[in-house]
């Protein structure tokens, strides 16, 4: 796979033979995090061959993990042994994808990696991290969407990784975490477009700078991010070629045209930008219910749901959610 992305990327000519300056956007996706590892692999090989610089990355969900293993050049420790262990972690508790034990073992394999294994310290990882890293997720209590850039600790960053990935009932077994966070959805986007100064001398340079957008929920794809029946190790592979071979293909237009999962926000075409807002207005809507129902209406410790005919009915509909899981997710 590295000898087949290092020829792809020297088969790449840059427009005028000039280094792009990019922030990189990373939707969320669920299992389709691994589509991220064939992109953020072809885009490491780039940055090394100095055709583009890589200034910000901002994500939600599980690209806020994948995006924290490219900042600490762990790429292949996400793909050969974290991805496995939750997807197997999906498979073993069948009606939801983390207990608290499990993303515990998970963080501790990362934490041994960086510290034991890469030598770094806290401070060298925060360094790679901070204002480098932004992650998006909802605090229901406040109604508010909130985008963290800064981290005071790795065990900081690991827990704004878990608000951003929590799907109610399908992250974990539960409606929010920690009873007040909920998935960002959708990354922040930023309000620098187009232009960043740099005073690298006694005279300030404009930077132009592109917004380059990688999408995991395309049509195509959308069902992958949740079902895994006859996932083998070959299917994964095959995912990580396809991503690779997506961003080579965006590339090779030199970014004139959107490509299945890339395309410049800059040149956004009407179907990406209605897509990416309307998935922006379900998740404030999921936000402002989630408000009302529990903070505002307290409806989880109301006489209602005492109701044994009520308490009857969710139980059926909890049953039928954890069979569709089981049967047609694993």
């Amino acid at each position: 796979m590295e000898e087949l992305i290092t020829n792809m990327v020297n088969n790449i000519q840059m427009e005028n033979n000039d280094m792009i300056h990019l922030d990189i956007i990373l939707s969320g996706g669920a299992f389709n995090a691994i589509y991220l590892v064939g992109c953020l692999h072809f885009l490491r090989e780039m940055e090394r061959n100095n055709k583009i610089m890589i200034h910000r990355i901002s994500t939600c969900s599980a690209s806020s993990l994948v995006a924290l293993f490219y900042l600490t050049n762990n790429i292949k420790l996400f793909e050969t042994k974290i991805y496995k262990m939750i997807v197997n972690n999906f498979k073993k508790n069948k009606k939801y994808i983390f207990s608290e034990s499990d993303v515990m073992t998970i963080f501790d394999l990362i934490e041994t990696t960086l510290y034991e294994v890469d030598g770094l310290t806290e401070y060298e990882i925060l360094k790679k991290i901070n204002y480098k890293l932004y992650i998006t997720y909802f605090d229901i209590k406040k109604c508010k969407r909130v985008v963290k850039k800064k981290y005071k600790s790795l065990r900081n960053v690991f827990e704004t990784i878990i608000k951003s990935a929590h799907i109610p009932f399908i992250t974990m077994n539960s409606m929010m975490y920690r009873d007040r966070y909920m998935d960002g959805w959708q990354p922040y986007i930023f309000t620098t477009r187009n232009l960043n100064i740099s005073i690298t001398t006694s005279t300030p340079t404009i930077i132009e700078k592109k917004q380059l957008f990688i999408d995991l929920l395309g049509i195509d794809k959308i069902k992958d991010s949740i079902v895994l029946k006859n996932n083998k190790n070959k299917k994964n592979k095959d995912k990580i070629l396809n991503g690779a071979l997506d961003i080579y293909s965006f590339f090779c237009q030199n970014g004139k045209h959107e490509t299945a999962m890339c395309g410049y926000l800059n040149d956004q075409s009407i179907t990406s930008y209605i897509k990416f807002n309307s998935l922006y207005i379900f998740s404030y809507m999921l936000c402002i219910f989630l408000y009302l129902y529990v903070f505002i209406f307290k409806v989880p410790s109301s006489e209602f749901m005492k109701v044994s005919l009520v308490k009857s009915f969710l139980e059926i509909v909890k049953s039928v959610f954890y069979c569709f899981i089981e049967y047609c997710c694993l």
